[in-house]
C-alpha cells in the first residue's frame, strides 16, 4: 500500500512541483532511514525507489544508499524461481507473486530512468514477462496472487483473482 501512495506522491510532485508533495516524500525516506530498514523481498525494494526520486531531485547522496542496497539484493541474494523470476521474498524462495511485479517494477523502471541504469529497463522486461507467464490465467486473462514452484500450482486454488494485485500489475506497464 506505501508503494502505491509513495509512486502517487512521487506522480504528484512531478505534475505540480508542490513542495509539499515532495516534502512528503523526504519525510518517508528519512523516517526509514533513521528507523533502519532492510531490503529481503520485494515490498522493501519499494523506500529504494523513492529514495532514487529524492536523489534525481535534490542531488542529495545520501539517497544513493537505499537504491545501491537495493540493487544489490536484486543482483545476489533475492531468490529466484529457476526460470530467473525473482521470488517475492526470501522466506518464500519458491513463490512469484503479482503484487512483486508492481514493486520492482517501478524500482527497475526508475533506475533506468533516473538512475542511468541502462539494464534496468531490460530486467524490468523480462520479470515481467516471468511474472506473466506464471501467474496470467488462461481462462480469465487476469493474474493470480502467487505461483508457487515447488507444487506447480496457483494461489488461491480457487479461480478467485485479487483485484489489488492485478491493479498493481496492470499500472506498473504503464510506467514502462
Amino acid at each position: 500500500k506505501e508503494a502505491v501512495l509513495m509512486l502517487g506522491m512521487q506522480e504528484r510532485h512531478g505534475a505540480t512541483g508542490e513542495d509539499a508533495a515532495l516534502g512528503y516524500i523526504k519525510d518517508w525516506i528519512d523516517w526509514h532511514m533513521d528507523r533502519g530498514y532492510r531490503i529481503n523481498r520485494s515490498d522493501t525494494v519499494v523506500p529504494a525507489t523513492s529514495a532514487l526520486y529524492l536523489y534525481d531531485q535534490l542531488g542529495d547522496d545520501t539517497y544513493l544508499a537505499p537504491v545501491q542496497d537495493a540493487r544489490a539484493y536484486l543482483a545476489g541474494p533475492a531468490p529466484r524461481l529457476d526460470d530467473g523470476t525473482i521470488a517475492h521474498a526470501i522466506f518464500t524462495p519458491n513463490q512469484a507473486w503479482v503484487d512483486s511485479s508492481f514493486m520492482l517494477g517501478t524500482f527497475f523502471t526508475l533506475d533506468g530512468a533516473l538512475g542511468g541504469e541502462a539494464t534496468a529497463f531490460d530486467q524490468c522486461a523480462e520479470q515481467f514477462r516471468l511474472f506473466h507467464g506464471h501467474l496470467i490465467s488462461s481462462r480469465t486473462g487476469f493474474l493470480w496472487h502467487e505461483y508457487n514452484e515447488a507444487i506447480d500450482s496457483h494461489f488461491p486454488f480457487t479461480q478467485t483473482f485479487w483485484g489489488r494485485g492485478n491493479g498493481w500489475f496492470f499500472a506498473s506497464l504503464s510506467l514502462l
